[in-house]
């Protein structure tokens, strides 16, 4: 979007297309979390046929060669050599090098060398909550966009700018692009349910979502952080923000299918209670998002 369109007043229809996009993609993640459930369930049993034999038949090849090499089959030499020769057959094949040799790698790093099967639920998991999370901040951010284009007044503060700054932007929109793309920034530093009240207490809104779907989200959000600094598993700072005390520092968190539908289901319930009251206030709209 051009820095002059950024500075645009948004109308109702634009905002729709804004609770219309977070619609989407909640639920495009949910379904994707649900079929790639499904689909690397019992793996590689369950893949599509057009993958499944030939990665299968990959598996196959590369432990043979692997065997061959540990018993002394084969030299070091031989089987680099038949391992490049494989990779440039792959390599016929849009994409099949670089799948196979993922497949490949995976099997050779697994933890636990003792065990064959593979397990992808909490990776599967993990990714949906992440990306739960970054479609409800995309739509805070962009709700927060809509209000502060629509009002500018909100952005009234005591924060000043340069000269140099100012005349760096080159017009009153760009500058009002700036200012609203900074008081977003700063928002968005906050956790969700910290964002939420700021926008009930400083913007008026009113809109009411359950204190069970609130504690969802809350304790959801803390594993995400973990998710995307710690791998996943509990630091002092996770135990210390959620509370918990059945974990030690580097264990992994749990994290379920079940925990999965039930931050789905509270970010929905965030995303309608919020679109509705800021239709209501700030575009004077009271309609279902579907009109």
């Amino acid at each position: 979007m051009s820095d002059e369109k950024s500075s645009e007043p948004v109308d109702w229809e634009g905002y729709k297309n804004v609770r219309k996009n977070f619609d989407f993609s909640i639920n495009q993640t949910l379904a994707t979390t649900l079929l790639l459930r499904e689909v690397l369930k019992d793996w590689p049993q369950n893949l599509p046929e057009p993958i499944q034999r030939p990665v299968v038949d990959a598996m196959s090849r590369i432990s043979s060669l692997w065997r061959d090499y540990f018993d002394e089959k084969i030299t070091s030499e031989q089987m680099h050599s038949e391992f490049d020769r494989q990779l440039k057959e792959w390599d016929k094949v849009e994409g099949r090098k670089l799948l196979f040799g993922s497949v490949f790698l995976m099997r050779l790093s697994r933890p636990d060398p003792s065990k064959s099967e593979i397990k992808f639920d909490r990776m599967v998991y993990s990714q949906a909550i992440v990306m739960l999370f970054s479609h409800l901040d995309a739509f805070l951010a962009d709700s927060m966009r809509a209000i502060c284009r629509g009002r500018p007044d909100i952005l009234r503060s005591d924060k000043k700018m340069a000269w140099n700054e100012i005349i760096a932007c080159g017009g009153w929109g760009k500058v009002m692009a700036r200012m609203v793309e900074e008081y977003v920034f700063n928002f968005g530093w906050q956790g969700v349910v910290r964002r939420v009240e700021f926008m009930k207490k400083q913007l008026g809104l009113t809109f009411e979502v359950s204190d069970e779907d609130f504690k969802v989200i809350d304790q959801d959000e803390h594993i995400k952080n973990a998710v995307t600094h710690n791998g996943g598993n509990a630091s002092q700072e996770y135990i210390e923000r959620s509370g918990r005390t059945d974990l030690l520092i580097g264990q992994p968190i749990p994290i379920t299918e079940e925990l999965v539908k039930q931050l789905y289901t509270a970010c929905r319930s965030l995303g309608e209670a919020a679109s509705e009251a800021i239709s209501k206030k700030f575009f004077g709209q009271d309609k279902p998002f579907w009109v």
